[in-house]
């Protein structure tokens, strides 16, 4: 009697280790998912500041338009960042492998180079292919996934045909996508609503070379409606400045595209975007 009692005291302590052991193994497995989602997910918003970064750069250059008065292009090496291919002509290198280019609009006279977007393009439709890895691991819709392969090939056709509006136009809507996935990876508002401000802007910037004027102005009353909530965010208090000036530039871009001066416009764009990727 006492044998079968201590064997079923024995037995429960068994259960109980068991159950313990499971649960420290279970709450360990969650915790290290949970490490490698979150890993996972700064990886992907890197490889999306890329993307913005690297196809800004290319909309600019159809223009010769850099986001400050003189940009510095840094050779980058790493698995997710291509080298930033260097103008032929109109550049000076130093030993720290910086490269100044001169962003005046209205004294830039300089044709862009349908070499270099070549190279660019390559470039980035060598790098997709990781970063559509990422995405489809983040669960991002596949159907945005593959618009930006099909967009991407279509953007090299356009490339290849030297076809400068519709290259632009391409490169904007994959531009688009990269705030369509922002939404999607990123939890802070203020992140998703400056990536649709962006998005927008960069819209209207591609209308001012088909002199769209209505389009232009409706692109601009979006990016003013998705920054508007960033004003009012409190937790960017410490940026608050820049903020107020990135609003008030939305609005000069806009009062003057009544003027259907595209060199204008152009300056506006500049000034409007150069303030909104500090953010």
């Amino acid at each position: 009697m006492h044998t079968k009692k201590n064997n079923y005291y024995i037995l429960k302590k068994v259960i109980t280790a068991i159950t313990v052991i499971l649960m420290i193994f279970s709450v360990s497995g969650c915790s290290y998912q949970k490490k490698d989602e979150e890993e996972l997910k700064e990886k992907i918003i890197a490889e999306l500041q890329y993307l913005d970064d690297y196809l800004l750069l290319m909309l600019n250059k159809m223009n010769n338009i850099t986001l400050q008065e003189y940009d510095m292009i840094i050779k980058e090496s790493t698995e997710n960042v291509n080298e930033i291919s260097k103008e032929d002509e109109a550049t000076e290198s130093n030993s720290t492998n910086f490269n100044m280019i001169s962003s005046m609009i209205l004294s830039n006279s300089k044709g862009f180079s349908w070499e270099s977007m070549g190279i660019q393009i390559e470039r980035l439709n060598t790098s997709w292919p990781a970063i559509l890895v990422d995405l489809s691991k983040a669960n991002v819709d596949s159907g945005k996934i593959t618009e930006f392969s099909d967009n991407l090939n279509i953007c090299v056709g356009h490339i290849k045909n030297k076809d400068k509006n519709n290259t632009m136009a391409s490169l904007a809507k994959l531009y688009g996508l990269v705030a369509i996935y922002t939404e999607q990876i990123n939890e802070e508002e203020s992140n998703i609503n400056i990536a649709k401000t962006k998005s927008n802007i960069v819209y209207a910037y591609i209308n001012i070379e088909l002199e769209k004027w209505d389009d232009i102005n409706n692109y601009l009353d979006l990016a003013k409606k998705n920054f508007e909530p960033v004003t009012k965010d409190t937790n960017l208090s410490e940026k608050q400045y820049n903020i107020n000036k990135a609003y008030i530039l939305i609005q000069e871009f806009k009062k003057a595209v009544g003027n259907k001066d595209k060199e204008l416009l152009y300056m506006k764009y500049k000034d409007t975007m150069e303030e909104l990727i500090i953010l």
